[in-house]
């Protein structure tokens, strides 16, 4: 992934988390660009980014997180309501 595309200046906050919480962090910070929170509760994350007044969140994921995240917003779906 080309991390350099991503601008600070476009993004309302950034997270990372999972099992690779470190690494992905480390990486955008060689593109200079800004984390704002680094934790491992994945729910909590995708909990706090719902949490904020941005109309549109992007949640990138690998292969092996795509199922545990899916499962996590569909209960999330439950909980607050929503499209689709």
């Amino acid at each position: 992934m080309d991390f350099e595309k991503i601008s600070s200046d476009t993004l309302n906050t950034l997270t990372c988390t999972g099992i690779r919480l470190y690494d992905i962090a480390l990486r955008f910070k060689y593109s200079d660009v800004t984390v704002d929170d680094i934790t491992a509760d994945m729910r909590a994350a995708i909990e706090k980014c719902l949490q904020t007044d941005t109309e549109v969140v992007y949640i990138l994921v690998n292969y092996s997180a795509m199922y545990t995240t899916e499962d996590i917003m569909l209960e999330l779906k439950k909980k607050y309501g929503g499209e689709g």
